[in-house]
């Protein structure tokens, strides 16, 4: 329960840090922009919990292009909780 409870919140930070920065710059963070809003956790964390946040349809994401996270309403109605 802990482990998805820690989850649950660099989830969250994630989601916020992606919904401020798109607010201030119109586009979003990078991985490591990402990583240092959830604590300077690992890229590859950031990685799991975006692909995560992928598979629950709160964020969609283009791997095609550098940047490509897209929110959800899913993903604004759990930031605003």
């Amino acid at each position: 329960m802990r482990i998805e409870r820690e989850a649950s919140e660099v989830q969250g930070q994630i989601l916020a840090c992606v919904m401020d920065y798109i607010d201030c710059y119109r586009y979003p963070p990078t991985i490591r922009e990402m990583s240092k809003a959830a604590g300077n956790c690992s890229t590859s964390v950031v990685e799991y919990h975006l692909n995560k946040l992928t598979s629950n349809g709160e964020i969609e994401r283009d791997f095609g292009i550098s940047r490509g996270i897209r929110l959800t309403k899913a993903s604004t109605e759990i930031v605003t909780k």
